[in-house]
């Protein structure tokens, strides 16, 4: 395996780890420091911040995409359940 696959699956891991909040501000601070370097041109850190974007956002569809495959859920970050009962976090 190479360091760049051995970074990557680090990277993953970690992801994983984050609530969707968390990964939710990752994703708009990625957006908005990708922005910054847009405005600066500097095109390397726009790569790198437009990568971190779509892989943050990449694991944030696959969470929602497996809650709503979950029998009986709606697919809401608010936990709702089509029995009628809710649980907030």
């Amino acid at each position: 395996m190479t360091m760049s696959q051995l970074i990557q699956q680090s990277r993953n891991a970690e992801l994983a780890a984050c609530s969707l909040d968390e990964l939710d501000r990752r994703a708009n601070l990625a957006e908005l420091c990708m922005n910054h370097a847009l405005e600066q041109q500097c095109w390397e850190l726009v790569k790198r911040h437009r990568r971190e974007v779509l892989v943050v956002q990449a694991e944030i569809r696959r969470r929602l995409n497996s809650l709503e495959d979950f029998p009986g859920h709606v697919g809401t970050r608010l936990d709702e359940w089509t029995d009628g009962t809710a649980t907030y976090c």
